[in-house]
């Protein structure tokens, strides 16, 4: 298999460093992407302000994508890829990396969810960080919490999540590590070859749930 991957920036080279890591035969660029050759798959990771354009393109010649997060910078685009892609029969991933780490998958079985913390870094103008808040958002719908039952605080350092008081998840570095477990499994569809759209439905999800929280609509604080 042979990978595309557009984006130069930090984002961009996190996965083909990743990539080289495991032994994966890719190219990378950035605007010229598209005089490169096409790939069996790709990723973009470029600006987010240009997530939805590349993506389409790309999904408009069957190749599949992992987008990075945020998928899009608003709901509205995101649901209109989400539209396209069931349309094209398209496989599409999101970059919400924490839901593949080993670590989250036993954590989120421990026990029955009454009450629900998240703890991430600093905020932006819209409130959150979108390099946080996409994965604070992922996890809680991944757990079935909808976000407006859950508390978000601000912290430095890593992602930490708290259940019902007591239950404690690390973001700790994990081997392999959860950008490698979901970049393994967007190449084992891939190789399956059947549409798979869930990770941009949860995609859509959360940029629905991130404009409601950055609107001041009711969220824990």
């Amino acid at each position: 298999m042979r990978l595309g991957l557009i984006g130069r920036g930090y984002w961009g080279n996190v996965y083909a460093k990743t990539l080289t890591k495991m032994g994966v035969e890719f190219w990378q660029a950035g605007r010229n992407w598209r005089e490169m050759p096409k790939p069996d798959a790709a990723i973009v990771a470029c600006s987010a302000n240009a997530h939805y354009k590349t993506a389409k393109q790309l999904i408009s010649q069957s190749v599949p994508v992992l987008i990075e997060k945020p998928v899009c910078l608003s709901a509205h685009d995101a649901e209109k890829l989400l539209k396209f892609a069931k349309f094209k029969g398209g496989i599409v991933f999101v970059g919400h990396t924490r839901l593949y780490s080993p670590e989250w998958q036993k954590f989120k079985l421990q026990s029955s969810i009454q009450s629900i913390r998240f703890f991430a870094g600093g905020k932006s103008k819209l409130g959150w960080s979108l390099d946080w808040l996409p994965h604070l958002m992922a996890m809680c719908l991944d757990i079935g919490v909808h976000p407006s039952a859950a508390t978000f605080k601000e912290k430095n350092g890593r992602l930490g999540v708290i259940v019902n008081e007591t239950l404690e998840f690390k973001d700790e570095l994990t081997d392999p590590a959860p950008l490698e477990c979901l970049l393994t499994e967007f190449m084992s569809c891939v190789k399956l070859g059947l549409p798979d759209v869930r990770g941009l439905s949860l995609g859509v999800r959360v940029m629905q749930e991130i404009e409601r929280m950055t609107m001041g609509e009711a969220y824990g604080t």
